[in-house]
């Protein structure tokens, strides 16, 4: 996978998610309890493609991101606070 696949399958899978609102009477209930099964069918695809987006770009581009980031904080700091010179102590 690639950065392009990932943002399609959040794309692709937000839209399945939101297929089922904004096109209600494609979905008639058929259920006792007036569910429908090709919902519950894209609401769990949905799910899954969002996640599988997710989780790769989280992994190859937010976590290099945040450790650059921690890392370059780290260095400013270390010579931002720098301990003045050391005085001559005399030893007793």
């Amino acid at each position: 996978m690639n950065a392009l696949n990932a943002y399609i399958f959040v794309t692709m899978g937000s839209a399945m998610g939101l297929l089922a609102h904004v096109f209600p009477s494609w979905f008639q209930p058929a259920g006792a309890d007036a569910s429908s099964g090709r919902v519950l069918w894209l609401y769990i695809m949905a799910t899954v493609q969002v996640a599988l987006g997710l989780v790769y770009i989280v992994q190859a581009h937010l976590i290099p991101f945040a450790a650059r980031l921690v890392s370059a904080t780290r260095a400013v700091e270390t010579s931002s606070l720098a301990l003045p010179k050391a005085r001559g102590l005399v030893a007793r």
